[in-house]
């Protein structure tokens, strides 16, 4: 319906004076033949898409303070009304019967006391508060006043409803949230109609949360020349700005290297342990918040080293340690198979040979000590004793003998 200039003329009004209601740009728009000449009519739901479109929006604006709109600051205005009605009819009827002087009649109705302003005390918290303290409101009167009647209104600001929340003098005490900032307001009118009244801002501070460190992708170890480490310091909640601040731990103490959320590095001086600290600015209401330590390497390369034989040079020391920690389980291991082998030897035996009583006794040929032949065979029975020995096997050449017991070799 319109093209991009009647637009962008739209939007001027709306730069031009940003308190200009809806029905005013209607108006404009109807009235103006020269630009919006082929316009005969427009409705306001087509100016409000318009003004949503280019991103623009009206100032909403409020004329009357929501506390004059309470019905005792009503009846007061309805009762002020009156007296005035009544003044001006006795200056009339004294004027027309008397020719009275006017100011004598002034002196003789009294126009009503306007409300009178006190404060709001605070008997837990105060106007600015973080989030999850403690808040009371309450409203200055005598310790005797039991006749005086109390209401509490509350202004939303965000979203400008008004709404009654307590007819006592103080406020129910609370752990504030943050939908509790606000305007809040209340009226006292004590037995003789005096009315007072009296309006504080409340506004709710976000805690600001532990930080942490997040170093990307790239980590905390680099090759000079190779990439950069990028520092980033978060904070999950906290007020709007913050005032941020890297610091740099060495032996002499930490020292401040950056003023950004996020601190870069590049060489390899600036190798080290580095914190970030997060402060706010809100008046009154002062957070500051440190994060953990991080230990950063930047690793500087020798000249003209390529980085092949760098890798190669960074893998070779790696094998050496993987080398180093399989070593003494190796060692391990193969004292643990020498032991099983061990143990899965047959025990070998002494040999012992005894003659039975009843056997018929039988001769020995001699031998010498050189000689290995096998022993002849005997006649009658022959036994043998074994005992468990540590030998492989037992010998039973009969040069090896003594006192009728076979030696045995390892």
């Amino acid at each position: 319906m319109f093209t991009a200039e009647q637009e962008a003329a739209i939007v001027d009004m709306v730069v031009a004076n940003n308190a200009i209601r809806l029905r005013e740009i209607k108006a404009a728009v109807l009235a103006d033949q020269g630009t919006f000449v082929n316009v005969n009519s427009v409705s306001v739901a087509t100016i409000d898409r318009i003004l949503k479109r280019n991103l623009v929006a009206t100032k909403q604006l409020y004329k009357v303070p929501f506390q004059r709109n309470s019905d005792n600051v009503k009846a007061a205005r309805a009762q002020y009304v009156q007296g005035s009605a009544m003044l001006l009819l006795l200056l009339i009827i004294m004027s027309a019967n008397t020719n009275a002087d006017l100011s004598t009649a002034v002196g003789v109705v009294s126009s009503p006391t306007p409300p009178s302003q006190i404060p709001v005390l605070f008997r837990l918290g105060a106007p600015m508060m973080l989030l999850g303290d403690w808040v009371q409101l309450c409203c200055p009167t005598k310790s005797n006043d039991t006749d005086s009647t109390y209401t509490w209104h509350y202004l939303n600001r965000s979203s400008g409803v008004v709404s009654k929340i307590w007819d006592k003098c103080c406020l129910r005490p609370k752990v504030v949230t943050l939908e509790d900032s606000g305007q809040y307001n209340f009226t006292v009118v004590n037995k003789d109609g005096e009315i007072s009244e009296g309006h504080t801002q409340l506004t709710i501070i976000e805690r600001l949360s532990p930080l942490s460190v997040d170093a990307g992708s790239q980590g905390y170890l680099v090759f000079e020349g190779r990439g950069l480490i990028t520092l980033k310091c978060v904070a999950t909640s906290g007020p709007s700005p913050l005032t941020w601040s890297w610091y740099s731990l060495g032996e002499a103490g930490p020292r401040k290297v950056g003023t950004e959320q996020q601190l870069t590095l590049s060489r390899a001086g600036q190798s080290g342990e580095y914190e970030c600290q997060a402060n706010s600015s809100t008046p009154g209401l002062m957070q500051s918040q440190s994060s953990l330590s991080h230990h950063v390497y930047i690793v500087l390369l020798p000249v003209g080293l390529p980085v092949g034989v760098a890798a190669l040079v960074l893998a070779l020391l790696c094998l050496v340690f993987l080398l180093l920690l399989a070593m003494p389980l190796l060692m391990q291991q193969r004292t643990e198979t020498t032991a099983l082998s061990k143990l899965a030897t047959p025990s070998p035996a002494k040999a012992l040979i005894i003659v039975s009583p009843t056997a018929p006794k039988i001769t020995i040929p001699e031998y010498h000590a050189d000689q290995w032949a096998d022993p002849q065979p005997v006649d009658g029975e022959v036994y043998m004793n074994c005992e468990v020995e540590e030998e492989a096997y037992t010998n039973l050449n009969r040069n090896e003998m003594t006192e009728n017991t076979y030696d045995c070799l390892s």
